[in-house]
């Protein structure tokens, strides 16, 4: 056996090993065996459980994070909406308007839960839940909504992002952007006129919001007395943007206007949706044009949507 080493500088080269073997005619080839200089090992690396966050959407798409949701990692608790004061709301053993009442909750009833049952009758949903005092029964999908304590509400981060997707998609006249971001449960409901006539939108129909001719009855002006019949681009857009477009303050279930003639309290049966009151003050030495629009947000899938909105300003 032969040691072959070569050496650079202190350092070995390569060590080569011969072998001769007795049994063999001719002396094996060299077999080299090279020692690889040290290379330093890869660095670490690190992929985050939670992928970074990405840019806010444009005005063609909206992202309400989920991880933010108040009702987030609980159970869902719904309740009554859409329901007057002096009315109330069945609880049938079975789903549609024929089946046995149950029980009658009241407008304001909160704490109800879903068993995860649900079915349409003539094309509108109902929904199995469970009252707190465990009675199970049927009801109509369209007289519930999660609930968001008022407190929760607002502290919820998400409804100034709602709204500023919302100034930016009436400021563009981006339709779909605002078909987004109505209720897909409940659509929403509009009064222009502080009496006027509610129409609501589904996010269907507010796709052509915008760009729609047809001319809507919103009641009666309380300063002509003429009715209002008008496009939504024409009569409703401009009061919005009167408002959204200038100086104005956002106040949490609170309604907050300038001097009337009148008062103004949130629907009973809006008792259980969370509501902002969005107020552009008048200008100095014109203390009757103030303009405002109270808005109630829904929540699906502990999403807040665009729910309701009433325009207030100064009558005679």
């Amino acid at each position: 056996m032969t040691f072959v080493i070569e050496f650079t500088g202190n350092c070995v080269k390569k060590l080569t090993v011969i072998l001769v073997l007795p049994f063999l005619t001719t002396a094996c080839a060299a077999w080299p065996i090279v020692i690889p200089s040290a290379t330093p090992p890869p660095a670490a690396t690190f992929t985050p459980a939670i992928p970074p966050a990405t840019p806010a959407p444009s005005a063609t798409a909206t992202t309400l994070s989920a991880d933010t949701s108040p009702t987030a990692d609980i159970q869902l608790q719904y309740a009554v909406i859409q329901v007057a004061e002096n009315h109330t709301l069945n609880i049938r053993k079975t789903a549609g308007e024929g089946g046995l009442v149950l029980e009658t909750i009241p407008y304001n009833r909160i704490g109800i839960t879903l068993t995860g049952a649900e079915m349409k009758v003539d094309d509108d949903p109902w929904v199995e839940v469970r009252l707190p005092n465990g009675l199970i029964g049927w009801v109509s999908a369209n007289h519930l909504a999660e609930y968001i304590a008022p407190e929760v509400f607002c502290a919820d981060t998400r409804i100034a992002t709602l709204v500023e997707g919302l100034k930016s998609a009436l400021q563009s006249q981006n339709s779909n952007f605002f078909a987004s971001l109505v209720s897909p449960m409940h659509g929403m409901s509009l009064r222009y006129l502080r009496d006027g006539h509610i129409v609501n939108y589904t996010p269907a129909e507010a796709i052509t919001i915008f760009d729609s001719k047809l001319m809507i009855n919103w009641g009666v002006d309380p300063v002509s007395g003429q009715i209002v019949q008008a496009t939504f681009y024409r009569e409703v857009l401009p009061a919005l943007l009167d408002v959204f477009d200038g100086n104005y303050t956002a106040n949490c279930n609170t309604i907050a206007i300038g001097e009337a003639s009148f008062t103004y309290s949130w629907p009973s049966e809006y008792t259980n949706i969370n509501y902002y009151t969005y107020y552009r003050p008048p200008g100095e030495g014109d203390e009757l044009n103030w303009s405002a629009w109270v808005i109630g947000f829904d929540y699906v899938n502990g999403q807040p949507y665009l729910f309701a909105m009433q325009h207030l300003n100064w009558e005679p």
